[in-house]
């Protein structure tokens, strides 16, 4: 968890915090494309590929999508 008075204080994460906020940060962009289409184009940027994601079909082949 971050600690944005003072980042040295930060815990790292462990992969199932990780996980939940890749799915989440997904939904939400997923949320947004639609809410916003055709006005606007919005993108994801996955921790997990650590690259910008223009399209939901790159993450079906990533393990981006399980659950854990």
């Amino acid at each position: 968890m971050s600690h944005w008075d003072n980042p040295a204080d930060s815990v790292e994460a462990d992969s199932e915090e990780i996980d939940y906020f890749e799915r989440e940060g997904i939904s939400l962009w997923q949320q947004l494309q639609k809410e916003l289409y055709p006005d606007y184009k919005v993108v994801y940027f996955s921790e997990k590929l650590r690259k910008v994601v223009t399209n939901i079909n790159e993450l079906d082949s990533q393990d981006c999508l399980t659950a854990s």
